[in-house]
């Protein structure tokens, strides 16, 4: 299969992978972000293990925002303009 970038596509044996799109492609590989939030890197190899999918298959997980580290550590925000009384 010919790969480019931005193609939506699937693993014919890892089908555990899910969909995954072409997020960077060389001669010598292709970089995909699957659904569970992984980018992989294929060689070109096994560019023919490569299926196309549906562009509507491609549902990535968004990875949680983390806290601020403000936050955690309980220092609170001054508006711009008030100075903290200390």
């Amino acid at each position: 299969m010919s790969v480019k970038q931005g193609d939506v596509v699937t693993h014919a044996i890892a089908t555990e992978w899910g969909v995954g799109k072409v997020v960077e492609a060389t001669i010598d590989r292709v970089s995909i972000l699957f659904n569970d939030g992984t980018t992989r890197k294929i060689a070109c190899s096994h560019f023919d293990d490569l299926v196309p999918a549906a562009h509507s298959s491609y549902h990535p997980v968004v990875p949680e925002v983390a806290p601020l580290v403000a936050a955690k550590k309980g220092v609170k925000a001054v508006s711009k303009g008030r100075k903290s009384k200390q």
